[in-house]
């Protein structure tokens, strides 16, 4: 497809395939190893289209970060609907699942940054989707 044929993308859908970039590159890299030129790439916007759209890295990050936090309480609160007590946690614990689940098989491996958790045992290195 030629450029005269092809669609622009509203400011908001660029906003959208920044966010999605910036999840991926985040999960792999964390704020501070994170590119914001490698996320511009993968959105397919300049750096500076970025930095238009979001005023600095950590703007982005958070953005990100809250984007995650608002998928997860949409899903909980799906789930939960209609329901009450224990038969809205297991409905919350299933979505949560099939949502992690999802994401794992739709994506590529993520490292897990933490180092020791509270009782001394080391996080996996990676985390990969199931075969």
């Amino acid at each position: 497809m030629n450029r005269a044929t092809t669609a622009r993308k509203s400011a908001e859908e660029r906003r959208e395939d920044v966010l999605q970039a910036a999840r991926e590159v985040f999960a792999h890299h964390g704020l501070s190893g994170a590119s914001t030129d490698e996320i511009a790439r993968r959105a397919g916007i300049s750096q500076p289209y970025l930095f238009r759209l979001f005023r600095t890295k950590k703007e982005l990050f958070l953005a990100a970060v809250e984007r995650c936090f608002s998928e997860t309480r949409d899903t909980f609160e799906q789930a939960a609907e209609g329901k009450t007590g224990d038969e809205a946690l297991t409905a919350m614990g299933k979505a949560y699942g099939e949502l992690i689940r999802s994401k794992l098989a739709s994506g590529p491996e993520v490292p897990v940054t933490r180092e020791r958790n509270s009782s001394g045992l080391r996080a996996p290195d990676r985390c990969a989707s199931p075969s």
